[in-house]
């Protein structure tokens, strides 16, 4: 198997591993909404998710996912510039800098109540350093 091919199995296993990572953190800040604000419907949820400015650090890894889906689902496939691209962006998640310090400062708080995703953190991080 060629590095690209490699690294394309790679981030196929990282996005399955956000999948996971999302969904416990999207429970977890609801939990924090719901005990501030009280219980939520789904349908209010999907809203509050869709466009409260709470709820705007989770985007980055839907958005994310969604792009990494579409891109697998191109018919002529991606290039190796898109693959690198990809795995800037997920290495930005989780580094210092400055971008993203919004999902940052809330994944600080999240990952000490969450070993699951603190788990699944590192797990993804030692994939996109493969």
């Amino acid at each position: 198997m060629s590095n690209f091919e490699e690294r394309k199995a790679n981030l196929k296993e990282i996005r399955n591993k956000f999948l996971k990572f999302h969904k416990i953190l999207l429970d977890w800040e609801r939990a924090r909404y719901e005990k501030e604000f009280g219980v939520v419907t789904s349908g209010k949820f999907l809203e509050l998710l869709l466009g409260d400015p709470r709820f705007a650090w989770l985007r980055s890894i839907s958005m994310l996912i969604v792009r990494i889906d579409e891109t697998f689902d191109l018919s002529d496939g991606f290039s190796n510039e898109m693959l690198n691209g990809f795995f800037e962006e997920i290495g930005n998640l989780f580094d210092t800098t400055e971008e993203y310090q919004e999902f940052k400062e809330k994944l600080a708080l999240a990952l000490p109540e969450n070993p699951e995703s603190k788990a699944l953190k590192s797990e993804i991080e030692e994939l996109i350093s493969e």
